[in-house]
């Protein structure tokens, strides 16, 4: 057990998402701890895609980068033979490659990993489309699309996988009404594993409001750059960071030039977020959505307090309202602007949630999340040995 092969899958390795960081972190983790990993993917990441992360091995690549192109149907029986991988870890990101797992022989486990709220996309409005009515219509039936695909999908998946990771234990009622579910015995719950070591003291720190993580719209920077319009004609000395790239760069840069939004610098990517995270006394997280952000924990133990749109359920289990961080009505972008303010006008209340900050995200090391996933491929192959 102690040199089990576990070959990673996911669509797309590296890239603009979390789920690509969280996958090399997490397999690096388990490479130290005496396991085998080894990744493969459909795509290949970007070309001069800056990237933090390293993996020992070289990455498998399928023979065609659609996952619905035939010549790729015996792409992941061939990675299992070649890597001797005894386990599957299927990083879900909501591609079409569930027709590329069922080629995985029965007697090689699979675990399928869900990286986000089970709810999203169900039903997710799209207000892209405009006003009139017939983009409305459009819109419902977009979502009416969405909401019967994620169901059939979540489904299929369920049932042809071992075992079912969800972010956390909140996210198990979502996922069994998303999947029209009885029996959950499949699911488990396992968080996403802080890397960064708790500060021993608050280092300096400079006036900023910093946001990190891809540019998307998802991430909810729109929001921020309008919460930011709010703050920043009575904080002068204070500037927004943005440090991040993504496909929607260039509309958020347009917004703040257009709308004249003062004393904001878009960095884009960098491979040394712990130096930003290291100067900036508050982290803006208005994402419409997540899943388990790693940048919250990687905030908090570097002395960076979050300000969050409480817009998915894991999130309570990160940041525990005015103690550590502060949790915002979802999309309510005048209270995000005040619980800003708050924290930008109280040294003594941000020293205070820094303190709580660095107790509570241990919780997340990989001392505590590690012996989780070894549980996990116990029981997958212990189930396959009785099944053998």
């Amino acid at each position: 057990m102690d040199r089990l092969g576990v070959l990673f899958c996911l669509y797309r390795f590296y890239g603009f998402g979390g789920i690509e960081r969280v996958s090399a972190i997490l397999a690096q983790i388990l490479r130290k701890n005496g396991y085998c990993v080894s990744i493969c993917a459909i795509q290949r990441p970007p070309s001069g895609f800056p990237s933090e992360l390293t993996v020992d091995d070289d990455v498998i690549y399928a023979p065609s980068s659609d996952p619905l192109d035939p010549v790729n149907r015996g792409f992941l029986p061939s990675a299992i033979s070649k890597t001797g991988a005894r386990i599957v870890v299927f990083h879900d990101c909501y591609q079409p490659m569930e027709c590329l797992l069922k080629n995985i022989p029965t007697s090689v486990g699979l675990v399928i990993v869900e990286h986000n709220t089970p709810t999203i996309p169900v039903g997710w409005p799209d207000d892209t489309v405009g006003t009139t009515l017939s983009s409305r219509l459009l819109s419902f039936v977009r979502a009416w699309r969405a909401e019967r695909w994620t169901r059939r999908r979540h489904r299929l998946l369920y049932d042809i996988c071992d075992r079912y990771v969800l972010l956390s234990d909140r996210y198990f009622g979502e996922f069994r009404w998303v999947a029209r579910l009885r029996d959950t015995r499949k699911l488990r719950a396992i968080p996403n594993v802080n890397t960064f070591v708790p500060l021993p003291a608050r280092p300096p720190k400079h006036k900023q409001v910093l946001f990190l993580g891809s540019l998307l719209r998802v991430k909810g920077v729109d929001f921020l750059l309008e919460a930011w319009l709010y703050v920043a004609r009575d904080f002068q000395d204070w500037t927004l960071e943005i440090v991040g790239d993504g496909p929607f760069r260039g509309d958020l840069e347009r917004k703040a030039k257009n709308r004249t939004i003062p004393r904001i610098r878009f960095h884009g990517p960098s491979t040394d977020v712990s130096s930003f995270l290291t100067g900036a006394p508050i982290l803006a997280a208005p994402s419409r959505y997540e899943g388990f952000p790693m940048v919250l924990g990687e905030a908090m133990a570097h002395g960076t307090v979050p300000v969050c749109f409480d817009s998915y359920s894991a999130l309570r289990d990160i940041v525990t309202d005015g103690k550590d961080g502060i949790l915002v009505p979802a999309f309510d972008v005048a209270a995000f602007a005040a619980a800003l303010r708050r924290l930008m006008s109280d040294e003594t209340l941000l020293h205070e949630m820094f303190e709580n900050a660095l107790r509570s995200v241990d919780r997340f090391s990989a001392e505590n999340v590690i012996p989780m996933w070894k549980a996990l491929f116990r029981e997958v192959m212990e189930e396959k040995g009785r099944a053998g």
